[in-house]
């Protein structure tokens, strides 16, 4: 899944585990 990282303004491709820091 890509998310758009507001932290670094960049475009993350991460699995569905990896991203739940976003959270």
């Amino acid at each position: 899944m890509c998310v758009d990282d507001l932290c670094s303004g960049a475009q993350q491709c991460v699995e569905d585990l990896d991203f739940t820091w976003l959270y």
